[in-house]
């Protein structure tokens, strides 16, 4: 049985080692074409960020040239030259291209786990000849990121500048500019120069690894970070454009809500006593007894009260505030928003403003946390493969999650409107809320069409907001809410063809090296193995079927065996092997038409290496179908026997089958488990339901 128990170190490592295989799928192998040909390009080596242009180079730039600039603390790529030599050949106005980096370690540093585990038979593929380290974390970085790049210097370590565009910059403002203000006027250049549309013609990305950084201390240390992007116009914005602040509307939706309406109008209120600002709340249909609560706190504030019966519509409402408003910025305010008490100076108040008043800039967003603790409830929202995502939904605001996603301010390509700010000229032009998408993705929609207007939208993270929604409450489980919500994501797709692709959802601000098809709150590797892919049901066999009565049969009679005597229930159990079973399912979810069932499996006492497990799926008119459930790696599952001797190899014993419901009748089901080692086959009927 060696060769089971080396299969099984196999696919530990390879599911304990996600980049490390996505490298293996993706880059060329080592030493076959990845050296580059051509003329090479000079490098120059640079400390910081804050390192001026004059001491990097020298001299003047001559114009003819491009310039790789490369930190000092890492490795380029072999091929790294000859790719960003054909982008700017290709791109005759690109002005600066980068790429994406990870970091060397060890295996215990990158990824939790120790070398000696797996043996160098399997760890020495993956390991790289000249340092005997492996790559790992890798940084997939935005395409052009504008607000981003204020915010902090996510450009990195390896870019390439035509020598043109640093003359143009340095003959204005001279060579003393550090290398990150550099960047930051070519920035401002390429949306000058854009006129309308995006800046990725001048700023491309090569969503590559060619730069691999020699310490992995400095992850996540936001090279160049600036925690207020408004602290000094000047650093910031070199030679920038912004419009006058004005007067701002707040329009907030509100039903049947007294106590979270004047919380929310309350703690607005006291922030922004400096800016000239109108309330507006739109009711829908509260009760008199409500309306009565509502009118007079509403009156002290001078609040415009627009009240009318009507069935729940979200666009509409934002609309009818939107038309009732005279502001030059409208902010949509969801009534179970609450200033946090951090935030009452107002300045991220400030901040929305002043970002949508850039001419570049459309929706602007903030983050949001859950009321107790500091759980993050919204970072932004990407376009995913399985549609749009809120970022880093449901981990703790601590420290820097994936480069700055939860401190620096952010481009995103939509931002929630429970907390949105947009000036009223955009929203106009863009054509006001769709009011066909009565509950969801309506704020994105919206987003969408700033975004094809050649704007970009913000996710200020500097600060946040505090939004009384229920951490808890999960995903719509009724049947007609979420169709419903198909319905309208059907909808958002239809209106925008572009961004859904066959590999997934286009997002210039979301790599496509990062998940697609499942929700990711931390930004994953985009690598699934075969436990996480969607698999067909198969109608079970006669010979399935037949066995299966067997198993039931002898279900029956443990059962009936119990209701006379225990102890002979258990010699029954220990006859036949089943008490040596122990299971869980975790959850069984239905999302866009996919069930997914997951948990957990261990054969007690046994070496859990080379198990086949199949599930068992039964439907109504006892309808039956299997699945091979691939093993899937469950490290908690491992700590629970990690005392037991006996028990040996359960870091793999995770269940995980994905399947289409839409292709399976209506009713209820339920899910069972055969496990197979050596030809003898076990089965248990899992105490587990649910209904399609």
């Amino acid at each position: 049985m060696d060769y089971q128990k080396e299969d099984y170190q196999k696919e530990l490592f390879a599911q304990s080692t996600p980049y490390l295989q996505w490298l293996r799928a993706h880059e060329p192998v080592a030493g076959s074409d990845k050296k580059d040909t051509g003329k090479p390009l000079d490098v120059f080596p640079f400390s910081s960020c804050e390192d001026s242009v004059d001491d990097i180079l020298g001299g003047p730039a001559n114009k003819e040239r491009i310039y790789l600039f490369a930190g000092k603390d890492g490795v380029i790529r072999e091929d790294a030259c000859a790719r960003i030599v054909q982008v700017f050949s290709q791109q005759e106005q690109a002005m600066l291209v980068y790429a994406d980096e990870d970091y060397y370690g060890t295996l215990a540093e990158l990824y939790g786990i120790e070398e000696q585990e797996f043996g160098d038979k399997i760890t020495s593929a993956f390991r790289e000849p000249a340092n005997g380290l492996y790559r790992g974390e890798p940084w997939f970085k935005p395409d052009f990121s504008p607000d981003t790049l204020e915010a902090f210097f996510y450009i990195g370590n390896l870019f390439a500048v035509r020598g043109q565009a640093i003359a143009e910059i340095t003959d204005t403002f001279g060579t003393e500019l550090s290398l990150c203000k550099l960047v930051r006027a070519l920035s401002h250049k390429a949306l000058e120069r854009g006129g309308g549309k995006h800046g990725a013609d001048f700023f491309v990305h090569i969503p590559e690894a060619l730069y691999t950084n020699n310490r992995l201390s400095g992850k996540d240390t936001l090279d160049g970070f600036v925690p207020d992007a408004f602290a000094n116009q000047d650093t910031v914005r070199i030679g920038g454009k912004r419009a006058s602040l004005g007067k701002l509307s707040v329009i907030i939706p509100s039903k049947d809500n007294p106590k979270l309406l004047r919380r929310c109008v309350e703690t607005f209120v006291s922030c922004a006593k400096d800016i000239d600002y109108e309330l507006i709340v739109v009711d829908n249909g509260s009760s008199d007894e409500n309306r009565m609560c509502i009118k007079p706190f509403l009156e002290e504030y001078g609040a415009t009260y627009l009240y009318e019966q009507a069935k729940f519509n979200f666009s509409k409402m934002c609309n009818l505030g939107a038309k009732a408003a005279d502001g030059d910025f409208l902010l949509f305010l969801n009534d179970d928003m609450e200033v946090a008490k951090a935030q009452q100076d107002g300045q991220w108040l400030h901040n929305m403003m002043r970002y949508a008043a850039m001419e570049h800039v459309g929706a602007v967003g903030i983050k949001l946390r859950y009321p107790d603790g500091n759980l993050i409830q919204h970072a932004g929202i990407t376009n995913m493969g399985i549609g749009p995502a809120h970022k880093l939904g449901g981990m703790p605001d601590d420290g820097s999650l994936y480069h700055g996603h939860n401190l620096a301010d952010y481009n995103m390509l939509a931002v929630t409107a429970a907390c949105m700010m947009v000036s009223r000229d955009k929203f106009v032009r863009a054509g006001f809320f769709d009011e066909e998408l009565a509950v969801a993705y309506n704020d994105v929609e919206l987003c969408f069409r700033l975004y094809r207007m050649g704007l970009y939208n913000v996710q200020v993270n500097s600060a946040f907001l505090i939004h009384h929604e229920s951490v808890s409450r999960g995903a719509d489980t009724a049947p007609e809410k979420r169709e419903r919500l198909l319905r309208e994501k059907r909808r958002l797709y239809e209106k925008h063809a572009w961004a859904m692709t066959k590999t997934g959802g286009y997002d210039p601000f979301y790599s496509p090296n990062l998940v697609q098809w499942e929700k990711d709150a931390a930004y994953h590797v985009n690598y699934l193995y075969a436990c996480e892919k969607p698999k067909p049901l198969k109608p079970l066999t006669e010979e399935g079927k037949r066995t299966l009565l067997k198993w039931f049969m002898q279900d029956n009679i443990r059962q009936h065996l119990e209701r006379i005597n225990v102890r002979i229930a258990d010699g029954y159990r220990k006859l036949t092997g089943e008490n040596r079973q122990l299971f869980h399912i975790d959850q069984i979810t239905q999302e866009d038409g996919i069930v997914t069932v997951t948990g957990w499996h261990v054969l007690r006492g046994k070496d859990n290496a080379g198990l086949t497990k199949t599930l068992l799926v039964f439907g109504p008119a006892w309808k039956k179908y299997e699945a091979e459930s691939a093993p899937k790696l469950r490290r908690d599952v491992e700590a629970l026997f990690a005392q037991d001797r006996r028990t040996k190899n359960t870091a793999l014993s995770g269940i995980c089958l994905k399947f289409d419901a839409d292709k399976l009748p209506k009713g209820p089901y339920s899910i069972g488990i055969v496990v197979e080692r050596g030809g003898r086959r076990r089965f248990v009927h899992l105490k587990a339901s649910f209904k399609i």
